[in-house]
């Protein structure tokens, strides 16, 4: 990791730090192959479970999850109760038990930013990696605008209002 901003925590095996110096989002990296995302998480969990709450959110990355199974072992990991797909809101096909693909729609179809609804949140919502597609698209992570200073939303609340700034609102 190139940041340069000090870590978070080591272990020696992982080491974790913020993404950028807005630490909303925490990326958390085995330093070793090999490293079992879901046995990993068990031994950390109560630590993994500050820090979600201390940043917003985990960026986990180089483990060893080699398939779907995997990946649904440390999401169960983390959260015992993965939820089934209902309300149907987009195509997706479930690749191992409650774990499911992203959005399935051909390449020259958009999907709106709010695209990813849910009926009913599991905390925490887990997203596998996925490839990227030939357009060079990814999966935006935004930061909830709970966890925003005020200011922050009431400008981007502006914006779509035709308003200039916080003295209208």
């Amino acid at each position: 990791m190139t940041t340069g901003i000090e870590p978070t925590f080591s272990d020696g095996r992982v080491m974790a730090r913020p993404a950028d110096p807005e630490p909303f989002l925490l990326r958390v990296e085995a330093t070793e192959p090999g490293v079992r995302l879901d046995d990993w998480i068990r031994a950390n969990h109560e630590r993994l479970t500050a820090e979600l709450y201390r940043h917003g959110a985990l960026h986990l990355r180089g483990f060893a999850v080699h398939d779907p199974e995997e990946f649904g072992a440390a999401a169960r990991a983390f959260s015992p109760q993965l939820l089934d797909y209902v309300e149907r809101a987009a195509p997706r096909t479930e690749v191992a038990d409650k774990v499911f693909t992203s959005t399935e729609l051909s390449e020259d179809q958009w999907i709106a930013f709010h695209h990813e609804r849910l009926p009913r949140h599991p905390r925490p919502p887990t997203l596998p990696r996925r490839p990227p597609n030939p357009r060079g698209d990814v999966r935006p992570v935004r930061q909830p605008p709970a966890r925003r200073p005020v200011e922050r939303v009431t400008r981007a609340a502006l914006l779509g209002s035709g308003r200039s700034g916080p003295e209208r609102a």
